[in-house]
């Protein structure tokens, strides 16, 4: 079935259209998926790029540069963490300088002082099922319960 633009030009598909326009097809049928521009304006809006990669930045210690993707990478921070970490309210020092954590950097320790890199790590040792472990930490559970083999939810029926 074949396809009218707003100049009565037919194609024989969205993709066609929009490459007749020079714009991506997926951009033209989300535009016009989203409703709220004429088909004149889906195929002839320019397409924008994001102004936070076009800005100018000056980081902490006064260096310039054209655009926080480029501070980044000088800094080698993330993109993504350090948009986390200054819409958190951190610092500019701090979120360009501060080391990433990687999910759990920190090593964790168990009731007896022993250290584990993880807590898969500290499961394995105690014998104890991941998911259970984790219910359990997550519940605010002392490390000594967290690891235990007891049924905690019998020793709760019975008062203890």
């Amino acid at each position: 079935m074949p396809l009218t633009d707003f100049e009565g030009q037919t194609f024989g598909s969205y993709a066609e259209m929009a490459a007749f326009y020079g714009i991506d097809a997926n951009l033209l049928h989300a535009r016009w998926r989203y409703g709220k521009m004429t088909l004149k304006e889906c195929l002839t809006k320019p397409v924008n790029k994001s102004r936070t990669h076009r800005r100018p930045v000056t980081d902490c210690c006064g260096q310039k540069f054209d655009n926080a993707t480029a501070m980044c990478r000088k800094w080698c921070v993330n993109r993504t963490t350090f948009n986390y970490r200054i819409n958190s309210g951190w610092k500019l020092e701090k979120a360009l300088s501060a080391p990433a954590t990687c999910g759990h950097p920190r090593q964790i320790q168990d009731h007896t002082g022993r250290w584990f890199k993880s807590h898969k790590e500290l499961c394995e040792f105690w014998g104890v099922n991941y998911g259970t472990f984790n219910s359990r930490y997550n519940r605010g559970l002392k490390m000594k319960d967290c690891v235990s083999h007891d049924n905690l939810s019998k020793r709760r029926k019975n008062g203890h």
